[in-house]
């Protein structure tokens, strides 16, 4: 569920910070779930569903189905380019989430990815790969993992 969550943050362009204000929860709680030392609770789940009704609940709980309910689309669908003071229409166009099945008892951490070399400069590692194809789709990679 991890995984789901940080995908919600993305797509919905939040800071892990700004998300726990959105859902009302304590920072650290959010902090928690995301680095794997603590499962959602259900109150933690209802939250997101209640600040998120766009959101589908089997995705978020089991991975099953499409991330959006039917007939819906992310809130945030602005370009991080467009100037905010303008009222021109942005041109970007909101991508679809991977159609992605977990069974109820398979996490994505569980799942086997492709892992690049780690990839070093200087004093710097590389933490996270994202390719971006045509089709409007991508793939994330990390190198370190």
């Amino acid at each position: 569920m991890e995984t789901r969550i940080r995908y919600i943050l993305e797509r919905e362009q939040l800071s892990p910070a700004e998300f726990a204000d959105k859902i009302k929860v304590q920072r650290p709680s959010v902090s928690h779930v995301l680095s794997g030392r603590n499962k959602p609770s259900f109150q933690f789940i209802e939250k997101i569903l209640s600040s998120f009704p766009n959101i589908n609940a089997r995705w978020l709980i089991q991975g099953q189905g499409d991330m959006y309910q039917e007939g819906t689309e992310p809130v945030s669908t602005t370009s991080l380019f467009e100037d905010k003071n303008e009222n021109t229409e942005s041109v970007m166009e909101p991508m679809a989430p991977p159609a992605i099945e977990f069974s109820p008892k398979e996490e994505p951490e569980q799942l086997e990815r492709k892992q690049p070399p780690v990839i070093e400069s200087g004093s710097r590692k590389i933490e996270r790969i994202l390719v971006f194809y045509e089709d409007k789709t991508f793939e994330e990679y990390f190198p370190g993992k």
